[in-house]
């Protein structure tokens, strides 16, 4: 049989998300369609096996003939990546799961995650009077990055941007980032440099949406 002709994406198995293709879901960096494929991901306990029947999950209005196309294109920004591993979404309860999840995100072993209200959802590792105005000033960092259709790292042109508070003398960063992961956004902040090695936030970004997407 004549391989020159396959489709480049049936020589592997399983469609797996990234870090990056989390990010970019999280930021609301992707296109509609890209969108929707990464949702679609994002609600598989387990990662999808390339099959004829994974053409069928977009949305109707979408054209099946240009599944590929949208996978291509995500494999082309390294949200995806084609694997002959399947990988499976954490399945412990969100509050059991969710303070060792955060501590991975940031080196120092301390974060937190917030709601659009500035209420602490969960933290780990900071101090307990510092929680609350975090908490606050990630609600008021995370609204202030949004202007109109456009939030403010579309408009500098900035694809992968983080909001930093850093102290030059004690050389000490808190850093910011929102998710945009449902009609309620979350902000996760880190003290110290953020992590985004292995897959600790792509399985963040993965628990957070089987939790907050149906809200």
């Amino acid at each position: 049989m004549n391989r020159r002709h396959e489709s480049p994406l049936s020589t592997m198995r399983y469609l797996c998300l990234t870090n990056t293709g989390a990010y970019l879901f999280a930021s609301g960096s992707l296109t509609r369609e890209q969108s929707d494929v990464v949702q679609w991901l994002l609600s598989q306990n387990n990662s999808p096996e390339y099959a004829a029947e994974t053409l069928s999950f977009l949305p109707a209005g979408s054209h099946p003939e240009n599944v590929e196309n949208i996978l291509r294109s995500l494999i082309s920004r390294k949200a995806i990546v084609l694997s002959r591993q399947p990988e499976s979404c954490p399945n412990a309860p969100m509050q059991k799961v969710l303070p060792q999840m955060l501590s991975a995100l940031s080196d120092s072993g301390k974060a937190m995650l917030v709601d659009s209200r500035g209420l602490s959802i969960a933290s780990v590792g900071i101090d307990a009077e510092r929680v609350e105005a975090l908490a606050a000033l990630a609600a008021k960092l995370a609204d202030s990055l949004y202007h109109g259709e456009s939030d403010v790292f579309n408009l500098l042109d900035i694809e992968y941007g983080l909001t930093c508070l850093y102290d030059l003398q004690k050389k000490k960063i808190f850093t910011f980032l929102p998710l945009l992961l449902g009609p309620d956004r979350l902000v996760a902040v880190t003290e110290g440099r953020a992590v985004f090695s292995g897959d600790g936030f792509k399985n963040f970004v993965w628990l957070l949406w089987n939790r907050y997407s149906e809200i």
